[in-house]
């Protein structure tokens, strides 16, 4: 049968496996079989070609279709993921200045809740003196001084909506690429492999070791 002899799917499916059954039996000992081994590939790479010439015009009109397709469905996703990107902003600049209106009246409500706890400790400390316990006056006023402020937590005042849901990504941008600790770097691949491809053998990188490997095609003419 010639190679560019085109066949069905059900006749080009049985080539396979009595190809990758004769491969996996097959034993590379000796010059006789190092020959019989490339004259192998030739069959396999033949085989190949076969399968191809049946299948690319298939894959390439699924393919076109597919492309086509996707094509469209981006004409009319892409204006609404710009539409999305235009509600996410505005909601997230009120989110962000909800969150600064909320802060700003915790630290209100906080400077206010410690004011209260100092002047309860001086009325305290000054009855205290008063009945002659001084000593227990300047440490109830020292206590005073010395305690951080009364933590205040107020909820959030967004609502919660059943017709949306907000999920927290967590990103980071790089500020100064030389404090970043070692563990966290990669090697840079493509720009060692192609040293290595340019230089071969004669490659030199610290860390690196430089091999190489071969590869056996068999020749379809």
């Amino acid at each position: 049968m010639s190679v560019t002899q085109l066949i069905s799917v059900d006749d080009v499916a049985k080539l396979v496996p009595p190809v990758v059954s004769q491969a996996q039996q097959m034993t590379v000992a000796s010059v006789e079989d190092y020959e019989m081994a490339g004259a192998f590939l030739q069959l396999i790479a033949k085989r190949r070609k076969q399968i191809e010439e049946v299948f690319d015009p298939i894959v390439a009109k699924a393919h076109a279709a597919w492309k086509e397709a996707c094509n469209q469905r981006t004409k009319l996703l892409d204006p609404l993921e710009e539409a999305k990107k235009c509600v996410n902003e505005k909601l997230r600049v009120f989110d962000a200045e909800q969150d600064r209106r909320r802060r700003q009246e915790e630290a209100r409500l906080s400077e206010e809740a410690k004011k209260k706890r100092d002047e309860d400790a001086l009325k305290e400390a000054q009855a205290l003196e008063a009945s002659g316990e001084k000593e227990l006056a300047d440490v109830v006023m020292q206590m005073a001084s010395e305690a951080p402020a009364p933590v205040v937590v107020l909820p959030s005042s967004t609502p919660k909506m059943s017709e949306m849901q907000a999920r927290v990504n967590w990103k980071f941008r790089i500020v100064n690429e030389s404090l970043i600790p070692r563990e966290f770097l990669s090697p840079d691949e493509k720009k060692i492999g192609a040293v290595v491809r340019s230089q071969k053998a004669m490659a030199k990188i610290p860390g690196i070791e430089i091999y190489s490997e071969k590869d056996f095609h068999g020749r379809t003419a």
